[in-house]
């Protein structure tokens, strides 16, 4: 009977213990699982597949299909029913398994942290067949998973040639190269922690095309038309009778050159950098060299103005624009021509006939002159946001703006204009004469309460008072007593 009563106690001291630890074994349990690269970094859409045993040879997944981490590296599983109080996860992304295993669920909501040391940043760098970068080439990387399915993904080169793929999986890629339209690189590459990075050498090359007259002699602004199959072709000018193609794609290409009614044409396969000459059947006169000088009414040079010559016959054999100056320097033929300058509304047309070097200059009324005009409002030496700014003239409101970030460009026309900055309760008025571009600061102080000054003010006046009427009282209580003898 003894020994019952100990078994009895025993039994339930027993219960107890077990009851702490039922939430581990056949139990409903929410699994957060955190996925990781090797740098640390969250990995995004990566499937994250939890399977529980239900049962003797009984077992489930979680959810079907898998959930996917999100932005953060996370996904989150509830209500997952496991018999023994442990889970398989398999992690996979794009078709490839990053890591698995068996982990123990050890509370209700149960933290599992996994990182995936298979995976890093992959880098092609794409270069021409002068191992020059290309700039705005499509890289593309395709694989085939372990299931069969293919897989791609794509990035564009930037200034150094260089496409960056990250949290990409150690495996076996296919790499492609597109430029121009066309396939230039096909390789494969074996992504490991050992090669990170991968040099597509692509079939581009350079072109140069030489234009000379029939003497050998170079010419100068002759008209150059690279063209291919697919309506693809490029279109440059000749300095010193070369005009050069960098970075073509390899194919063959129809090269034809102009000088005005001349031209002639020949095909290359561009399989390498390569130099063409091509012949036009005549004899060049000796050229002169034309100064054209665009100004504005008011001598003020025009920049950027566009400028068009054409020859007795009406063909174009020059299109360019001023500099900054105003100047564009030509070099034409003797003969006749007609000179158009156009910048905004205004267009002017002068005809010379050349017959040796000289100055042409063409002028432009400033009425069609328009400006930049940019209006900065500072507040204690920075930027203020929140100004409101007016342009008015003789009076009358041409616009009003909010300027968000204390800044706002307006295009004026030639005249005199009032700026008016609004600034909370605060406003700064500035006229100014608008002849070319120009950048017009504002600046506003700090605001003082006129209470923080009135104040002090009031009350160091109503103390003087108060201590004179103090002084008068204490003087007339000092005032000596008359005394009268009789």
């Amino acid at each position: 009977m003894r020994k019952l009563q100990i078994i009895a106690v025993a039994i339930l001291l027993l219960i107890p213990a077990l009851s702490t630890s039922a939430y581990s074994q056949d139990a409903y349990y929410t699994i957060v699982v955190a996925v990781k690269d090797g740098d640390g970094l969250p990995v995004n859409e990566a499937s994250v597949r939890v399977t529980t045993k239900y049962g003797p040879d009984d077992y489930r997944d979680a959810a079907f299909p898998p959930y996917l981490t999100n932005s953060s590296g996370i996904v989150v599983y509830e209500n997952v029913y496991s018999v023994d109080g442990f889970a398989n996860i398999v992690v996979s992304k794009s078709g490839i398994e990053l890591e698995s295993g068996c982990y123990q669920l050890t509370q209700p909501k149960t933290y599992i942290a996994i990182v995936c040391r298979n995976m890093a940043t992959l880098t092609v760098y794409a270069k021409d067949s002068n191992n020059q970068p290309l700039k705005n080439a499509m890289v593309k990387l395709s694989w085939q998973s372990l299931d069969g399915v293919q897989w791609d993904t794509s990035q564009t080169t930037d200034e150094q040639g260089r496409a960056v793929f990250r949290q990409m999986i150690y495996w076996t890629y296919q790499v492609q190269v597109s430029w121009q339209g066309l396939t230039v690189h096909q390789g494969s590459f074996s992504f490991s922690s050992f090669t990170r990075s991968y040099n597509a050498l692509c079939k581009v090359h350079n072109l140069t095309v030489n234009v000379f007259d029939a003497a050998n002699k170079p010419l100068t602004n002759a008209k150059v038309t690279v063209s291919r199959g697919g309506g693809w072709q490029n279109v440059k000018y000749t300095s010193g009778g070369s005009a050069v193609f960098p970075q073509l794609s390899e194919a063959v290409y129809t090269v034809h050159a102009q000088y005005e009614i001349y031209t002639n044409t020949t095909t290359i396969n561009l399989s390498s950098t390569k130099t063409v000459t091509i012949k036009l059947d005549f004899i060049a006169v000796s050229t002169c060299k034309i100064v054209l000088k665009v100004a504005w009414s008011d001598d003020k040079p025009v920049a950027n103005a566009e400028v068009k010559v054409t020859n007795s016959e009406g063909s174009t054999v020059f299109a360019g624009s001023t500099n900054t100056t105003g100047h564009c320097i030509i070099q034409l033929l003797e003969g006749t021509y007609t000179f158009t300058v156009s910048k905004g509304s205004a267009t002017q047309t002068r005809t010379l006939t050349v017959t040796s070097q000289t100055t042409l200059t063409i002028t432009i009324d400033t009425s069609h002159r328009v400006s930049t005009v940019k209006i900065e409002v500072y507040k204690d030496g920075a930027l203020a946001n929140g100004a409101i700014i007016e342009i008015r003239q003789n009076g009358q409101l041409l616009d009003m703006v909010l300027a968000p970030k204390g800044e706002y460009t307006f295009t004026l026309p030639d005249g005199t204009y009032t700026i008016i900055a609004k600034l909370q309760d605060q406003k700064q008025e500035k006229t100014i004469t608008v002849n070319q571009d120009m950048t017009v600061p504002i600046t506003f102080g700090t605001t003082i309460n006129p209470m923080l000054i009135y104040t002090p003010l009031a009350l160091a006046i109503f103390a003087a008072i108060i201590m004179a009427v103090i002084k008068l009282k204490h003087k007339a209580q000092r005032k000596p007593t008359r005394i009268i003898l009789q």
